[in-house]
């Protein structure tokens, strides 16, 4: 047989109190039992005190009391776990509330401490990777990166590798791409110039006129400005406080094209010239053999008018969700 005097007066007291504290809601299923189980409670409270130290054999009107004591006992438990229960299934959407708030804080801290190439500090006490607009002759703005080895020191004068480019020299890279980062699920390196500053060289990236985010008009590409804009970079790099003076140009494809035009104006400190590869004789790319190559015009034309419209979403063609992450993860 269950003892009833399991349940301590203490509980039961408190019980009593929260049942009488919670409000008078129909549509809550404890409330609907509160008035039944304050009655039943208030009864079993009678018969624990006329019985305080029950334990040997009593009479059967005793017994009947123990009896019915018994059943309030195990209706008292079950209605209290049932609104225990209850309690704790309105706690759950506001634990998992609480749980996305610390994981999103968690995130938010770790994307905010996670440095990408170019951010992280040299020696010099700068960032590796500065980004800066270079003023042209007729005020256009030539947007550019520099990237110092990383590990120059300040006053050391360095030769300088320039590359100039029609397609984005970088983009602007949001919290989804560092997180990926930080969980090893993106290599953000650029090879070819972590190799070029390991062995020494500033390596400066630039936005031709009119593209990427350097101001400017031309009419076509390789332009005579954008020829000229291609000499005074040569003369301002050699000017700054980390170039020894001696300047090489390179790159592939266009910005191949772009390295041999460099020497066209023939600035005094540039020293070399190395396109990978290069359409020098832009005649023969549109008319090979005298036919015009349609497709390739078209296609080249297509991807250069989404470039301008610096829009991830629309380089892509994404709408949508698809346009939201992609926001997130590398933006411009």
């Amino acid at each position: 047989m269950t003892d009833y005097t399991d349940i301590k007066p203490a509980v039961l007291k408190r019980f009593q109190k929260r049942l009488r504290r919670q409000p008078a809601n129909p549509l809550n299923f404890h409330n609907r039992l509160r008035p039944y189980v304050l009655s039943k409670t208030t009864r079993f409270w009678n018969v624990r005190a006329q019985f305080p130290n029950h334990r040997p054999a009593v009479g059967n009107s005793q017994r009947g009391l123990i009896s019915l004591a018994e059943t309030q006992n195990r209706f008292i438990l079950a209605a209290f776990r049932v609104i225990r229960m209850s309690r704790w299934l309105k706690t759950i959407p506001l634990g998992l509330v609480g749980l996305a708030a610390v994981i999103a804080g968690v995130l938010a801290i770790l994307a905010a401490v996670t440095k990408l190439p170019g951010e992280e500090k040299i020696p010099a006490g700068t960032p590796r990777d500065t980004a800066l607009y270079i003023k042209m002759r007729d005020g256009a703005k030539i947007a550019a990166d520099v990237w110092l080895p990383q590990d120059y020191q300040t006053g050391q004068r360095l030769p300088t590798l320039l590359r100039t480019t029609r397609y984005g020299r970088d983009g602007q890279f949001g919290w989804a791409f560092r997180l990926a980062v930080a969980f090893k699920h993106a290599d953000p390196h650029d090879q070819q110039i972590d190799y070029l500053n390991g062995r020494h060289f500033v390596v400066v990236l630039a936005d031709t006129r009119g593209s990427g985010a350097s101001s400017g008009h031309r009419e076509t590409e390789f332009s005579p400005e954008l020829i000229s804009d291609l000499g005074e970079l040569v003369n301002w790099v050699a000017s700054q406080p980390w170039s020894n003076g001696r300047v090489g140009t390179f790159g592939n494809s266009y910005e191949g094209a772009t390295a041999e035009l460099t020497a066209v104006t023939n600035p005094p400190a540039l020293k070399a010239v190395v396109p990978i590869s290069s359409q020098f004789d832009v005649g023969m790319l549109i008319l090979p053999g005298g036919m015009y190559n349609e497709n390739m015009v078209q296609s080249w034309s297509a991807i250069i008018k989404e470039l301008d419209e610096s829009d991830v979403c629309v380089t892509r063609r994404l709408s949508g969700l698809g346009c939201w992450w992609a926001g997130r993860t590398c933006v411009g």
